[in-house]
């Protein structure tokens, strides 16, 4: 028993109907629940809404990935203890100035914290006398609580 071209036809016709009406089902169900779960709204809205810091810099951090933006990256670590300590890195364009002030600022904004004025911050391991300075990609602004020096973080072994 030979099957004739058009019974063919109408076979593969019934084949990519079905996966057709499978798909735009699966869509469907997927678009519907992605919309129930997250809902578009400003980016600051999102941070007041899920702030989980207690005004500590070490509790949370901003992480990018510097192999995406190898050319505009930069730290700000925050050290409150020996042994606590955040990292906080991302791209020079998220800044209007790149300076220190500009960059620490914008990390305390998004961090959703304040740096009490006890705090010591030091570029590349230099006291930060003028915050105006520019900052150079790459490089690390580290910022100590009281008591905490550059010597007792980046002596360890």
């Amino acid at each position: 028993m030979k099957v004739k071209n058009s019974d063919k036809l109408k076979i593969i016709c019934k084949y990519i109907g079905v996966f057709y009406l499978f798909t735009g089902i699966v869509y469907l169900f997927l678009n519907n629940r992605l919309k129930d779960r997250k809902s578009f709204v400003l980016q600051d809205q999102i941070l007041y809404n899920y702030k989980i810091s207690d005004n500590d810099p070490c509790t949370t951090s901003i992480l990018d990935d510097p192999q995406q933006s190898e050319t505009s990256y930069f730290k700000v670590n925050f050290h409150c203890g020996i042994n606590k300590s955040k990292y906080n890195t991302f791209s020079l364009d998220a800044i209007k100035n790149h300076t220190a002030r500009s960059s620490i600022d914008e990390v305390l904004r998004i961090n959703q914290i304040k740096l009490p004025n006890d705090w010591s911050c030091y570029y590349e391991r230099n006291l930060i006398t003028d915050y105006n300075q520019e900052i150079v990609y790459g490089r690390t602004i580290d910022c100590f609580a009281p008591g905490i020096s550059v010597a007792d973080i980046y002596s360890k072994p």
